[in-house]
């Protein structure tokens, strides 16, 4: 397995009454590590919304992403959405079904027999007191 470029789509809106430029960044966080692109800047009117995306090079597609998109218009407070998404490919999916689903099998197999046992048992202490 090797990383793979993420994308990342968001909508932006101004919900005020100025005309903003809204530059920021977008951030995929994984087991291995941080990964982040710069947005461009781009004029939003009042009322306004823009769908935007970023391509995010190098992201390990294994376990726990945590996407966040933080847009930093100059004259208005910080704004920072994020979403969490858990992942796991198919090929490495597999591979763990297959290490687990034996060890399972061999202790049901186990707990069946010492099932068993102790019922032979529990029958041989019973003919032997008749």
């Amino acid at each position: 397995m090797e990383p793979v470029p993420a994308q990342v789509t968001y909508t932006a809106a101004n919900t005020g009454n100025v005309r903003l430029d809204v530059p920021g960044t977008a951030a995929v966080s994984s087991l291995a590590g941080t990964r982040e692109a710069l947005l461009a800047a781009g004029e939003l009117l009042p009322g306004g919304t823009r769908d935007e995306s970023a391509r995010i090079d190098g992201v390990w597609g294994l376990g726990r992403l945590v996407t966040t998109v933080t847009l930093t218009p100059p004259s208005a407070p910080l704004v920072t959405a994020s979403i969490t998404a858990w992942v796991m490919p198919w090929p490495q999916l597999l591979v763990a079904a297959a290490a687990v689903l034996p060890v399972l099998a061999w202790r049901l197999r186990r707990r069946h027999l010492r099932s068993m046992l102790a019922r032979a048992r529990e029958e041989g202490r019973r003919s032997a007191s008749r």
